[in-house]
């Protein structure tokens, strides 16, 4: 709102005076953080001031149905009739194309899946041929997570081609085919690591959790401090090694890093930013997420109550 209002960020419009832009900025939240969306919508979900924020009704979607269905399963015991009930009703999410729902319901039956897979004792990669195929599972996975939103005939990467013209019917609309096979490789990625001892020790290691705990700071700051720092520094990284190219076609020359120029702006760019936006990232996370979350748990024990009408103050952790 504030970047906004001082002319640091394009949209939305920017108004006359500051207490207009905070009525306006106070109205986009208010219509943001209502639950009833409209999911088949995308404007419906995005936050004019902050498109970044526009899967938070996505994820607060997926996790009432995750909610919702594990009341569903709740009594059934059984590991396999329990990941059936869950796995039909991925079947009719991934139908449907609604991919945060599908999403959430196979990291339910990962969880599950890691849960009885601890208490059994059971690894898949005990043998020389499931390490081998976990990880090229694992490899798969990487290269398909660079597959194009669209455009796929730009890219001459082998095999895009074949997975655009394979995409289930109800996924062809959703970023261009791409979401589908996103879904996939997130999924496959996920789970090989899961099961490759030397892949999970390495996502189990204190950086990354620590880069685990911060990453939702990470996602809702990074592009402020693009906008306040990063801009800047591009531009003044690209002004070292810009040079003056003609065009042809709109007959005009223009000031552009090229060739190895692009490598030294890229780099440069991320030698400085990375360490910045981590930076910025942990002290949100400790000043601002970690007290919202605080708060957030105490305010619940004040509307909650025991059986003699007693607040619960002591039985939630903060």
């Amino acid at each position: 709102m504030l970047l906004t209002y001082y002319g640091l960020k394009d949209s939305p419009p920017k108004q006359e005076y500051i207490f207009l832009q905070v009525v306006d900025w106070f109205y986009a939240c208010r219509d943001f953080v209502q639950p009833f969306h409209n999911y088949n919508n995308e404007s419906d979900i995005i936050h004019r001031y902050e498109w970044t924020m526009w899967t938070l009704p996505l994820e607060i979607y997926g996790s009432v149905i995750c909610y919702l269905t594990v009341m569903a399963v709740a009594r059934i015991t059984h590991p396999v009739k329990r990941s059936a009930v869950v796995l039909l009703f991925t079947w009719f999410a991934a139908v449907k194309g609604n991919w945060w729902s599908t999403n959430f319901l196979i990291g339910m039956l990962h969880a599950d899946f890691m849960i009885w897979q601890g208490k059994t004792e059971r690894s898949l990669t005990t043998s020389f041929a499931g390490k081998c195929l976990w990880g090229g599972v694992f490899i798969w996975a990487l290269y398909l997570a660079g597959l194009p939103d669209a455009h796929y005939e730009e890219y001459n990467l082998p095999g895009f081609d074949w997975y655009y013209h394979n995409t289930p019917m109800s996924w062809q609309g959703i970023e261009g085919g791409g979401r589908f096979w996103w879904m996939i490789s997130g999924i496959t990625l996920t789970v090989s690591i899961s099961q490759v001892p030397l892949l999970r020790k390495i996502f189990e290691t204190r950086l990354c959790q620590y880069l685990g705990r911060i990453s939702f700071m990470l996602y809702l700051v990074h592009m402020y401090v693009f906008e306040l720092v990063g801009r800047m520094w591009k531009n003044m990284l690209s002004d070292l090694v810009a040079e003056d190219v003609y065009s042809e076609e709109t007959k005009t020359t223009t000031r552009m890093a090229r060739g190895n120029g692009l490598y030294f702006v890229y780099f440069g760019f991320w030698i400085v930013m990375l360490p910045v936006v981590l930076l910025v990232a942990g002290q949100v996370t400790k000043y601002v997420d970690d007290p919202s979350i605080q708060f957030g748990k105490w305010l619940e024990t004040k509307f909650i109550e025991d059986d003699d009408g007693k607040e619960i103050a002591s039985s939630i952790p903060v």
